[in-house]
């Protein structure tokens, strides 16, 4: 599996650009068309490694546990000044470290 970490240090140097966004597609990242609706995926940001795709909002958003709350977060490249997830898998919504409510 990609080294999502490392993909990640790749991009948060500024600017991203859409050869970097190649590269980290290359590296391993998933490109933004591969991503599905209401999938989670490992990948990598600065609080979580699994995150939840919103294709409505055009972003993830996870659960932050330590606060309490659902945040969102950008995929690579669409905001600048903000953390991004870099997704590199899909992943089992309730293994440990993914949040998003219990098996049924």
């Amino acid at each position: 599996m990609p080294d999502a970490q490392e993909i990640y240090a790749y991009l948060v140097q500024k600017p991203v650009s859409p050869a970097s966004i190649q590269r980290a597609v290359e590296l391993g990242m998933l490109p933004r068309g591969a991503l599905k609706d209401g999938i989670v995926y490992q990948g990598y940001c600065r609080n979580v490694t699994c995150a939840m795709w919103d294709a409505a909002n055009n972003e993830f958003w996870y659960h932050r546990t330590d606060k309490g709350r659902r945040e969102s977060i950008p995929y690579p490249g669409d905001r600048e000044d903000w953390d991004v997830f870099v997704p590199v898998a899909e992943a089992d919504p309730y293994d440990a470290g993914c949040y998003f409510g219990e098996r049924s």
